[in-house]
């Protein structure tokens, strides 16, 4: 089932105004990291499989495409201080495991 047809992303669907659309967002991105915690362990610096590099080619993917579709939400709302290319690569970049990882599992 694709993610944004899953009942967590509903919340992002349903958001009445920007900052709820990346609210419900940073709290989707937060059940995956928590859910998939070694993710990170499969980036091709982990392992030189190719099974493995294209494990990590596909999530990063996924991450992309699920980044278009909250800027996509975030643009229906209203407009965006940036232009829209920019504010997907910021909201891919924010959504790294690795990011995750470092920010909330190494931390405590």
């Amino acid at each position: 089932m694709p993610v944004a047809d899953r009942p967590w992303f509903a919340s992002v669907w349903q958001a009445a105004d920007q900052v709820s659309a990346l609210e419900a967002c940073a709290g989707v991105c937060t059940l995956i990291g928590a859910r998939n915690p070694d993710v990170r362990d499969c980036s091709p610096r982990a392992d030189e499989s190719v099974e493995t590099t294209e494990l990590w080619a596909t999530l990063c993917r996924n991450r992309r495409a699920a980044s278009t579709m909250v800027i996509r939400k975030i643009l229906e709302i209203g407009p965006l201080r940036t232009g829209v290319s920019r504010a997907i690569d910021s909201l891919w970049v924010l959504n790294d495991p690795t990011l995750y990882s470092g920010l909330v599992l190494k931390s405590s």
